[in-house]
């Protein structure tokens, strides 16, 4: 077994030596010396050869990165490229075409109609711009013949087109609401009143006058007892007769039978 090691490591040490020697070749060697001469003829011959080429190669780097900066697919300004649209035979151009603008559409069964704004229509007094159109009539020479969930359809003789409901290059401006002028002099507030019911007589209600407040009754200062003419109920009620007694009759100013007058202390004995 010892043997057979030996041979091993002796192969070995050959493969190590020889590679060894190969490699200092390698890295010892001269650098080959380089004619001038061929050097300088063979650049020459590809540009005479390929003068027109070498010029396109040189300019091409440049104008594509012009044509790249210019047409940036990252550029935040950029549009969205236009759909041509294809030319009719026998139709109308397009710039002829009402500018339609559609806010809404009313599908109920057989009644079709949709809410749209035609700028640049001559307004009558008191006019809103928004007008609603049933299948069947017309915006200046186009009829409406056909209204969708999302569109329209608008047909005149040899041209159609569609209007869309969501349609991202018209932008739809809402009518600002014109301010009410408050009267000067309000009125006074109605009562709220309950809903008519059919074949009810609705009476006018009036509002109820205002009286002016009460004043209170003047309070006299005078101490002594007023006399007057005639007696007061409680008065008579004193005055009446006690059960038993003999009634007479009472006349105002007399006093009553079984209470004595009282004498004045002011008068004398004999009454003076």
């Amino acid at each position: 077994m010892s043997f057979k090691y030996g041979i091993l490591c002796l192969m070995l040490s050959l493969m190590v030596f020889f590679l060894g020697i190969e490699s200092y070749e390698v890295w010892n060697a001269p650098i080959p010396a380089i004619n001038e001469k061929t050097v300088n003829k063979r650049p020459m011959e590809k540009r005479v050869d390929g003068a027109g080429t070498a010029g396109e190669k040189t300019t091409r780097p440049a104008d594509s990165s012009m044509l790249v900066a210019e047409k940036n697919i990252f550029s935040p300004e950029r549009k969205e490229f236009p759909i041509p649209s294809l030319p009719q035979a026998g139709g109308k151009n397009q710039a002829t075409r009402p500018q339609i603008v559609l806010h809404g559409v009313i599908l109920a069964g057989d009644y079709q109609s949709a809410s749209i704004v035609h700028p640049g229509r001559p307004l009558k007094k008191d006019e809103r711009e928004t007008i609603s159109l049933r299948v069947g009539e017309k915006v200046g020479e186009y009829k409406l013949t056909k209204v969708l969930p999302d569109r329209i359809t608008l047909e005149a003789e040899g041209d159609s087109f569609e209007v869309l409901l969501y349609d991202p290059e018209k932008i739809k401006k809402r009518s600002e609401a014109r301010p009410v002028a408050a009267a000067s002099i309000l009125p006074s507030s109605p009562t709220a009143q309950p809903p008519q019911v059919p074949g009810q007589v609705v009476r006018p209600s009036f509002p109820t006058p205002v009286t002016p407040p009460q004043m209170p009754p003047a309070v006299s200062t005078q101490t002594g007892p007023e006399t007057s003419s005639t007696p007061s109920p409680l008065s008579q009620r004193r005055r009446r007769p006690l059960p038993g007694a003999p009634s007479s009759p009472v006349t105002p100013g007399t006093p009553a039978p079984g209470n004595p007058t009282l004498p004045n202390p002011s008068q004398g004995p004999g009454g003076n």
